[in-house]
């Protein structure tokens, strides 16, 4: 909340190595979540918070520069 105009994602090691992801758009601007999380797999949910269920450790990165140009950080 203090940072409106700012995207996150929160990501969680699962015990089989991949990742829990979290995606929250930006506040000022409630849309991208899901086109993001949607290209991955186990990736889905709604524009404004959407999440990876299994994320493969080797597509972090991947993850990572997606995240970045979507949201234009």
């Amino acid at each position: 909340n203090r940072y409106p105009d700012k995207a996150h994602a929160i990501l969680t090691n699962k015990a089989d190595g991949n990742y829990l992801v979290s995606v929250r758009a930006p506040l000022n601007r409630k849309m991208g979540a899901d086109e993001l999380v949607s290209q991955f797999p186990t990736g889905g949910g709604r524009k404004a918070a959407a999440g990876i269920n299994a994320l493969p450790s080797d597509m972090l990165d991947d993850f990572i520069d997606a995240f970045e140009k979507q949201f234009e950080v």
